[in-house]
C-alpha cells in the first residue's frame, strides 16, 4: 500500500511529515486529511485564531504533491446550487431525446441499406477481377 505525507502549513509555519502514513488509495489519504483539518481548526477556534488561510498538503513518497486543500475549503464548503426544473421543460427535453433515437434508428438503417449495397458492388467486383486474371468465369 502507498505512504503518503501530510504537510501542514498553519500561520505561515510549515510542518513537514518526515515518516508519513500507509493508506490503500489517496481518497482514504484525503479523507484522514479532512477529519484531521476538522480537529486541527476546532482547536484553533477554541484558541481564538483563525485557521481559513492554513493548508494542508498530500505528497507521495517521492515528494509529489497530490493534493492541497485549503482549511478554508474544508470549513466553508461551497453553497449548492439551486436547481428549479418545469415539468415542460422536462417534457420538452424527452421529446427532443425521443427524436433523436427516431433519427437514429433511420440513420442505422440507411448506413446498413448502403452497406449491404457496397458489399454487392464489392463481390461484383472481385468476380469481374476472377474473370481477368483466369479468363473464365467463377460459379
Amino acid at each position: 500500500m502507498p505512504r503518503f505525507f501530510f504537510h501542514f502549513t498553519l500561520h505561515d509555519e510549515v510542518g513537514r511529515d518526515e515518516i508519513g502514513t500507509v493508506f490503500p488509495s489517496l481518497e482514504a489519504a484525503y479523507l484522514d486529511a479532512y477529519e484531521a483539518v476538522l480537529g486541527i481548526s476546532f482547536e484553533m477556534f477554541r484558541a481564538h485564531d483563525d485557521p481559513t488561510n492554513d493548508e494542508v498538503e498530500i505528497a507521495d513518497e517521492s515528494g509529489r504533491t497530490l493534493m492541497h486543500i485549503p482549511f478554508s475549503e474544508i470549513l466553508r464548503p461551497r453553497q449548492k446550487v439551486s436547481v428549479r426544473v418545469s415539468r415542460h421543460a422536462t417534457d420538452r427535453a424527452i421529446q427532443a431525446c425521443q427524436r433523436q433515437t427516431l433519427r437514429s434508428r433511420m440513420l442505422w438503417s440507411e448506413l446498413q441499406t448502403e452497406f449491404a449495397k457496397t458489399q454487392d458492388t464489392f463481390r461484383s467486383i472481385q468476380s469481374k477481377l476472377a474473370i481477368l486474371n483466369t479468363g473464365r468465369r467463377q460459379d
